[in-house]
C-alpha cells in the first residue's frame, strides 16, 4: 500500500509540474514536435547497447564473486536484468534484489554477495568521475554555466572522497578483518565478518582487481556510447564528449528517484541539456520523457517475461528459497 501511495504521489507531482510548465510560456508546439523528430533506429541501437552493459556488469560481478563461487555468466546476466528491473520499479530499494536473488539461487552468502555489490558501486563512482574529467577537457561550456559547473565539480570531489575512502577501507578491511575478528569478536560476528570479507576478496588479488577495473572501464565506455546513441536518436547532434557530460549529470540525478517514475534522472537530464547546451526547456522535457521510456521499459519487459517464463513471483525474488 505504501509503494502504491508513493507511486501515485510521485505521478501526481510529475503531472502537476507539467501542467504548471504549460501555464508559464511553455511552447507546446515545440514540445510535441520533439516527439516527431526522434530517430527510431538510433533509439533501438541504444536499447541493444543497454543490454550489452548488463552482460559486462555480469562479467565484472563474476570476478567479484569468484571467492564465493564461480557462477555461470547466464545466471548473472539474468540476475542483473532482474535487479535493474526491480530498481526501476521499486526505486533504490530494488538494489537489494540482485545480491539477494543470486545468493539464494546459487547458495552463497547473502552478506558476501552484498559486499561485492558495494565494491561494484565504488568502481562505478570512480569511473563516472573519470568520464566527467575527460568530458570537461573537451567540452566548451556556454557563458553563465560556471556556477552550475562549479556545483557539479564540488559534488564530484565529494564523491571522489567517498569512493576513494570506501575503496581504501575495503582493501584494509579485507586485509585485517581476520586479525581483528579473532581477537575482538565472538564466533557469530566473526562468521559474518568473514563472509563479508569474501565479497571484498577481489581487492586482495592484483589480477582480479585489474579485471574488475578493466571491466568497469569497458562498462562505462559502453554506457557512454549507449547514451550518445540515445541522444542522437532524440535528435541531438552532440559529440560524445558533450553527451558524456549529460550522462554524468543524469547518473548523479538518478541516485534520487521515485519508484516506477524515476524523477531524479529526468530532472538531471533536463538540467544538463538546458544549462550546459542551451537546449529549449520544452525539447529537454520531451527528451527526458522519451529517455525514461526507452531506458526503463525494455528492461522491465525482459525481466517480466523471464519471471513469467520461470514462474517467479515478485515475492520469490527475495524469498528464502528461489524458484
Amino acid at each position: 500500500m505504501r509503494r502504491k501511495l508513493l507511486f501515485f504521489l510521485g505521478f501526481a507531482a510529475l503531472i502537476t509540474a507539467t501542467l504548471l510548465l504549460f501555464q508559464r510560456d511553455f511552447d507546446s508546439r515545440l514540445f510535441f514536435e520533439s516527439f516527431s523528430n526522434v530517430r527510431p533506429a538510433w533509439l533501438l541501437a541504444s536499447i541493444v547497447a543497454t543490454f550489452i552493459t548488463y552482460a559486462i556488469r555480469a562479467l565484472r560481478w563474476q570476478v567479484l564473486l569468484i571467492s564465493l563461487k564461480l557462477i555461470r555468466l547466464g545466471s548473472l546476466v539474468m540476475a542483473t536484468v532482474l535487479g535493474f528491473g526491480a530498481m526501476y520499479a521499486l526505486g533504490r530499494a530494488g538494489e537489494l534484489v540482485r545480491p539477494v536473488w543470486i545468493a539464494r539461487k546459487e547458495d552463497i552468502s547473502t552478506i558476501g554477495s552484498f559486499a561485492a555489490i558495494v565494491l561494484e558501486r565504488v568502481f562505478d563512482l570512480l569511473m563516472l568521475l573519470l568520464l566527467l574529467a575527460v568530458s570537461l577537457a573537451f567540452v566548451q561550456l556556454p557563458i553563465g554555466a560556471e556556477d552550475s559547473m562549479s556545483l557539479l565539480s564540488q559534488a564530484a570531489w565529494l564523491i571522489l572522497l567517498v569512493a576513494g575512502s570506501a575503496l581504501g577501507a575495503s582493501i584494509l578491511f579485507e586485509k585485517y578483518v581476520t586479525v581483528v575478528a579473532n581477537n575482538f569478536a565472538g564466533r557469530r560476528i566473526r562468521r559474518y565478518l568473514e563472509t563479508f570479507r569474501a565479497g571484498f576478496a577481489a581487492t586482495s588479488n592484483l589480477r582480479n582487481l585489474s579485471f574488475v577495473a578493466g571491466y568497469s572501464l569497458l562498462l562505462w565506455l559502453v554506457i557512454a556510447i549507449q547514451f550518445w546513441l540515445m541522444l542522437v536518436g532524440l535528435n541531438f547532434d552532440l559529440p560524445i564528449s558533450s553527451t558524456t557530460l549529460v550522462l554524468v549529470g543524469s547518473a548523479l540525478g538518478s541516485i534520487l528517484q521515485v519508484p516506477g517514475i524515476g524523477g531524479g534522472f529526468q530532472a538531471a537530464l533536463i538540467f544538463s541539456l538546458t544549462t550546459f547546451f542551451l537546449v529549449p526547456v520544452e525539447t529537454a522535457i520531451a527528451a527526458s520523457l522519451i529517455a525514461w521510456v526507452i531506458t526503463y521499459t525494455p528492461t522491465l519487459l525482459v525481466a517480466a517475461m523471464y519471471m513469467m517464463w520461470k514462474g517467479i513471483s515478485a515475492h520469490t525474488l527475495v524469498a528464502q528459497e528461489p524458484a
